[in-house]
This record gives C-alpha cells, structure tokens and sequence, in this order.
C-alpha cells in the first residue's frame, strides 16, 4: 500500500502554480489553470484574491480554501511536476 503523503510548505507561483513540499522531502509544482478551464467550483480561482487565500490544512492532507474547496495531498503529490529541489 502507498503511503499516503502530507504537504509540509505551500508557496504560492506564478500564475495560479503551487509549489508545495512534502513529507517525503519532494518538491512539486502544480498548475490549477486546467482547473479553471473546467469551472464549476474552480471558478473562484480566477480571482487573485481568493488563490492567494490558499493554505495548508492543518494535518496537511490538503491545499484549501476559505469556503472548502480543497484539493487532495495525493493527488497533488502525482500530478504534480518534480523540480530541482526534490531529494
């Protein structure tokens, strides 16, 4: 079984891009413009006000948002893109 993975820093990119670190001692980024396209409950993203409001949930399980848009550590954790800093 894979274990399941907890985000330890969020910093917020360019754009509407995360770069968050992980327990694993990984680095990934990861862009919410898909998101975006597909609207619904990600419309809010589009205001710069509402991504920067962004922040770890407090078990680190999740990147959420003022009124419960989260997004899940696994999923960012493998759809995310490995950068430079990983170990």
């Amino acid at each position: 079984m894979q274990d399941m993975h907890k985000i330890t820093r969020l910093e917020l990119g360019e754009g509407l891009s995360l770069r968050l670190t992980f327990d694993d001692g990984s680095t990934r980024a990861f862009d919410l413009e898909p998101l975006l396209k597909k609207g619904g409950v990600y419309s809010p993203l589009a205001r710069t006000d509402y991504f920067k409001s962004a922040r770890v949930a407090p078990d680190g399980r999740y990147v959420e948002w003022p009124d419960g848009l989260d997004l899940c550590a696994d999923a960012l954790w493998m759809d995310g893109v490995p950068t430079h800093e990983s170990a």
